[in-house]
């Protein structure tokens, strides 16, 4: 309606187009990982607001701390190389190249949580991809995180290391926890 009369537009030549997962997780099955450490993926091409530069300074503090987990990343080889220069981060990260968004589920069913530390987003399929395919999701506590996961997130502050470590320890030593924000997700979906 707004739009509308901002715009002088009739209201019938617009519509909202609602986001959600895609089609290739409707029957992908609901897998848990087999990974031996707890995995922690970030679906996403590089984009500077996706945040990427946090996670080496993340994985020291949790290498610190004895946390057991790795990341699984999708970025091309290229841009993965500029920002995870150093070998003692990289052992802690599984970088799985671009991911074809009708594929991407099978990464969904190898992890154990999603991150999302982006500092500016509008929507993120991401989100209802994790809810979808039953798994915690940590992300920036930011107004569009919260709009879109309500309580079905464990949030962070995005440019603070020590705060995003902090929640990953939590919801890692806590079952009960990541049990609650995926029946959250489901909610929410």
């Amino acid at each position: 309606n707004k739009l509308s009369s901002a715009s002088k537009i009739a209201e019938e030549k617009i519509m909202v187009i609602g986001n959600t997962y895609g089609g290739a997780f409707e029957n992908s099955g609901m897998k848990k990982s087999k990974n031996t450490k707890f995995t922690i993926l970030f679906v996403s091409a590089y984009y500077q607001h996706k945040n990427f530069e946090i996670i080496p300074a993340v994985i020291k503090i949790l290498k610190s701390r004895n946390i057991d987990c790795q990341f699984m990343f999708t970025l091309a080889s290229e841009k993965f190389q500029q920002i995870f220069k150093e070998d003692d981060v990289k052992k802690y990260i599984i970088n799985a190249g671009p991911a074809n968004p009708s594929e991407s589920y099978k990464l969904y069913q190898q992890s154990d949580a999603i991150i999302m530390p982006s500092l500016l987003e509008t929507f993120s399929a991401n989100y209802p991809e994790a809810m979808k395919m039953q798994k915690p999701i940590l992300s920036s506590d930011l107004p569009f995180a919260k709009n879109i996961c309500g309580d079905a997130a464990l949030y962070f502050d995005p440019k603070n290391a020590v705060d995003i470590a902090n929640k990953i320890s939590e919801l890692i030593e806590n079952k009960k926890l990541q049990e609650e924000l995926i029946n959250e997700g489901q909610q929410v979906l």
